[in-house]
């Protein structure tokens, strides 16, 4: 059972190859929840769905290789073009002219490339744990080739083809566990797993390859070129993906840095909370609530340098204290708090006192920016053991 089902569903047929596509709620604008690397479907986005089509119109489709989707053989049907050609074939069939992209992952590959290559159809881009070549890839995967076989199985050993082929789920719970670094995340393992295991060892080698085979142009300058507004969040214990690449993304595409303390690969999951918040905000900021998404009509809030606070009325969660979220347009400074906030970044100007919210200002209509604009902030809400309890 699922907690929203779609108003509307069917396949995309691109090249031959069938995409399963699905679309939420009547908001605008349209937000695109992008595939990630196919050793999931499109569920990994199952706690972001009903909360944005409260308010948005939400557009999701499995990526081939998983779920209802094809799984086409040769790696060059999973290179990161495959996938933004992909998305805009299923933008053109459910009637989306212009959308935010989100992506996890993988996912930060392709709409980094479909907001540099194709800018007139996104609106803004989140990158969550984004899989980047920015930055050198972590100590502990650099050690073992994907192609070589070993006696070797342990640790990142498992992330092999031979491997895969041998035990496929042995290497799905480790990797699985390798995503989900915080205590308690019994549950998102589980899921991933069990998702995971709705593919094949063979397309998961292909997409592998694909991913690696990203051709001649060098993906900094494919960053470079992006114009739209960005917010990347990244984990400071990501044990998939360094945080480092996350940061470089923000710092070339000129974009905003949120970095979630003790967060690993998969905050959507482990985090739902504070991510649907960070992508409200965003997309608010982008097209404020009540306009149209015509050209012309979308506000972009990420590099003008011009800082405003958005107090925002505090809520409640089963055996948690209630607490609030202030963000900044232009920096997107957040604070969270359960007695003491966490940032790194200069603190929010919002008055302190009984814990009362006060009105939301109004928010001044923040224009993109040269490429001179002031760099990242990065904000730090912190997370430990201790569950909601816990101070962000």
């Amino acid at each position: 059972m699922r907690a929203l089902e779609p108003i509307d569903e069917g396949f995309v047929d691109r090249d031959g190859v069938n995409l399963h596509y699905e679309v939420y709620g009547t908001g605008a604008p349209t937000v695109v929840l992008l595939p990630t690397w196919s050793v999931v479907h499109s569920r990994f986005w199952k706690a972001q769905i009903p909360y944005l089509a409260r308010h948005y119109r939400v557009v999701t489709f499995d990526g081939r290789g998983n779920g209802r989707s094809d799984r086409p053989r040769g790696s060059e049907n999973y290179t990161y073009q495959q996938f933004a050609a992909d998305t805009l074939a299923v933008m053109d069939t459910t009637g989306t002219d212009r959308a935010v992209l989100v992506g996890l992952s993988c996912g930060g590959i392709w709409g980094t490339y479909l907001a540099a290559e194709a800018s007139e159809r996104v609106l803004g881009l989140v990158a969550i744990a984004p899989s980047v070549s920015l930055a050198p890839a972590l100590p502990e995967r650099d050690v073992y080739s994907f192609v070589e076989e070993y006696e070797e199985t342990a640790g990142w050993a498992k992330y092999n083809a031979a491997y895969w082929r041998r035990d496929y789920a042995d290497f799905l719970r480790y990797f699985f566990g390798q995503m989900f670094t915080e205590p308690h995340s019994t549950k998102q393992i589980e899921d991933c797993v069990a998702w995971g295991l709705e593919t094949d060892p063979d397309t998961l080698i292909d997409t592998t390859h694909g991913l690696h085979a990203c051709g001649p142009e060098n993906f900094e300058t494919v960053c470079e070129r992006v114009r739209c507004p960005v917010l990347v969040v990244h984990g400071d214990e990501d044990a998939i993906s360094s945080h480092a690449r996350g940061a470089r993304l923000a710092e070339i595409t000129g974009g905003t840095l949120v970095t979630v303390e003790g967060g690993g690969h998969g905050p959507q999951g482990r985090d739902p909370v504070l991510i649907n918040r960070l992508l409200r905000e965003f997309v608010d900021s982008v097209v404020p609530p009540g306009r149209a998404t015509e050209p012309g009509r979308a506000r972009c809030g990420g590099r003008s340098g011009r800082c405003t606070s958005h107090p925002r009325s505090a809520w409640d969660m089963p055996g948690a204290m209630s607490r609030s979220l202030t963000s900044c347009v232009g920096c997107t400074r957040i604070c969270r708090s359960t007695g003491w906030p966490s940032i790194r970044s200069p603190p929010c100007s919002r008055p302190t006192g009984s814990g009362s919210t006060p009105p939301r200002p109004t928010s001044p209509a923040n224009q993109r920016s040269s490429r001179t604009s002031p760099p990242s902030t990065t904000c730090t809400p912190s997370r430990r053991s201790g569950g909601w309890t816990t101070r962000w």
